[in-house]
């Protein structure tokens, strides 16, 4: 071979690197929130998750007993827990006893609840907090944020950012909570704590708070082309004599506002879709080597 074709070669390398990872990268995001079942343990008697390891868990510090919530009830498994322990069962969200351990297993497709109670401890084993919301008649998993947001999906989106895969690392566990903590059981919510682990505290906190800011602008900016729209309407229907001489002047500047904020809203949407792909790219490469070093202990 050449040193042409080798350096041809050789550049096309991460081309094909890149398609791989993403069939790889695919694969797993899809166990992660398209899995069958998820489910959450009973702390009482120390249930635990499988066999107890840290791996078998969605969160550190498991039934950690220095919370005051429902992540001191109940713990949050990896996927592949509950596709044991749940895939025979029947009902869309059951109790089930397996070696002693008490699992509340809930269908992915699962969304609505009977009881507060109930929805809190969903969200737990979907590993997107530890609260539940009433919403007409009924109870949702996820924590409202009080702007029509829940905490088990992407801000401003429908896309869900519930992870029912385990990203615990060995150092960072501790059933029961530790009392010398790394500082990673503060978190209540598997892809924070993931973040936190590939990134570090603080670009995860600037990052989500980034999110909901470019959330709010965009609702402003909705906001602001439905009064301008109204506006106008407005003024269409009470034109005086004056204003209907002036009419050319009138139609060319709503025409012109109208063509201005589809434009700020489409230059906003491909900033944010391009950062946004960007940083699951790079995140979604840190998470499958991390995944792959805990099958093959590289």
């Amino acid at each position: 071979m050449s040193k042409q074709n080798a350096g041809k070669r050789g550049t096309r390398l991460p081309y094909v690197q890149l398609f791989l990872l993403c069939l790889r990268v695919t694969s797993v995001l899809g166990s992660m929130n398209d899995a069958p079942w998820a489910c959450s343990v009973h702390c009482a008697d120390s249930g635990r998750c499988g066999d107890g390891e840290f791996y078998n868990y969605l969160l550190p510090e498991p039934c950690s007993t220095k919370v005051d919530s429902e992540l001191s009830h109940s713990a949050g498994c990896d996927f592949r827990v509950c596709k044991e322990v749940c895939s025979s069962l029947q009902a869309s969200k059951q109790n089930v006893v397996v070696e002693g351990n008490i699992y509340n297993c809930y269908k992915s497709s699962e969304r609505s609840f009977d009881s507060l109670e109930v929805a809190s401890d969903a969200t737990v084993a979907f590993g997107c907090g530890f609260s539940g919301h009433a919403h007409g008649g009924t109870f949702l998993f996820g924590k409202d944020d009080g702007n029509g947001g829940n905490s088990c999906y992407e801000p401003g989106v429908s896309r869900p950012r519930w992870n029912t895969a385990s990203g615990v690392r060995e150092e960072d566990f501790c059933y029961g909570g530790c009392q010398n903590s790394t500082g990673f059981g503060i978190y209540q919510d598997t892809e924070e704590y993931i973040c936190a682990t590939l990134h570090g505290h603080q670009i995860c906190k600037q990052n989500k708070t980034l999110t909901y800011e470019i959330v709010k602008l965009r609702h402003r900016v909705w906001l602001l082309e439905s009064n301008i729209d109204k506006y106008f309407e407005r003024s269409g229907e009470t034109m005086t004599p004056i204003q209907i001489s002036d009419g050319k002047e009138y139609i060319e500047r709503r025409e012109l506002t109208k063509m201005f904020i589809p434009a700020i809203l489409v230059s906003m949407a491909s900033l944010i879709a391009f950062t946004t792909s960007l940083y699951l790219i790079f995140r979604a490469n840190q998470r499958v080597r991390y995944i792959y070093s805990n099958f093959t202990g590289d």
